[in-house]
């Protein structure tokens, strides 16, 4: 079932954890997969540890069942994705014209680009689910 899948997911995040970390201490990669490794193993354990708590705990386990099908919590979650890309979009802007000011072309374009990502990631967005539903 899907707590089966989190506890696979989660050993797998540690298997690639251990190998990543493995690769960088043998000289293999550069510390960019180190700090990887360590995160992945960090999130796998941790996951693991929520795993099992869900497993043998029977209050947490109502609690998260409780929690997860919330239709209150869905809808805050939501209107928090919504007001995180709102917020991108403004730093992003802001962003880019502070790099132009600052004589930083690149950091201009790349803030620019990744607003315009965002919003045709809406618009695409947008138009399926005008579709779907």
């Amino acid at each position: 079932m899907k707590s089966d899948r989190r506890f696979i997911t989660s050993l797998i995040e540690i298997i690639l954890g251990i190998i990543f970390n493995i690769c960088y201490f043998s000289g293999l990669t550069d510390a960019y997969f180190s700090g990887l490794g360590f995160g992945l193993l960090a999130a796998g354990v941790l996951q693991l540890i929520r795993y099992f708590r869900y497993r043998s705990d029977k209050n947490y386990r109502e609690k998260t069942d409780i929690d997860q099908h919330d239709e209150r919590n869905r809808y805050l979650a939501l209107k928090a994705w919504a007001f995180s890309a709102y917020l991108f979009v403004i730093i992003g802007a802001v962003a880019s014209i502070c790099f132009r000011i600052a004589g930083l072309t690149v950091y201009s374009q790349a803030a620019a680009y990744s607003i315009c990502a965002v919003l045709i990631l809406y618009v695409i967005c947008y138009f399926v689910f005008k579709r779907k539903y």
